[in-house]
């Protein structure tokens, strides 16, 4: 299945019915734009994986975790087994609050925007064309997904 210039709503994502994991597969290509609008986050991860399965454990091209308590958004990168170096970027979310996140892949690495705002950039540690799913976990409720 392949989801381009179509938004996805809460109701056509898989979810684990039993915990916080919501996955679904995606076919991404150079210059490809996720735009995620959600509300009600506390502490939730987003993860740009090879492979749709948890085990054995899929390669992360982008792993984005914003943390409350340092108020700052980790990117990072699992590869071959290991976690790459952290990378920190200001954290714009609210604990609570709606919000829109934009996921931009350009030639040479992925950028990240909170309502229209640019807070970092992720240089690529792998090729995006790698990613195969969009894996979400925590307290996060995702009301659309957009990918062009």
């Amino acid at each position: 299945m392949k989801w381009v210039n179509q938004k996805l709503r809460a109701s056509d994502i898989w979810r684990h019915l039993e915990t916080n994991h919501i996955i679904f597969l995606c076919l991404f290509s150079e210059c490809s734009i996720i735009v995620l609008k959600c509300w009600m986050c506390y502490r939730f991860y987003i993860n740009l994986q090879s492979d749709v399965f948890l085990w054995p454990h899929p390669d992360i091209l982008l792993h984005i975790n914003p943390r409350f308590r340092t108020n700052s958004i980790i990117m990072n990168s699992w590869l071959k087994g290991t976690w790459g170096a952290e990378q920190s970027c200001p954290l714009l979310l609210r604990p609570g609050r709606p919000f829109s996140l934009k996921i931009k892949c350009s030639s040479d690495e992925f950028s990240v925007s909170h309502d229209g705002k640019l807070v970092g950039s992720y240089g690529y540690r792998a090729l995006p064309r790698l990613i195969k799913a969009m894996y979400f976990q925590g307290d996060v409720f995702i009301k659309e997904i957009t990918l062009s």
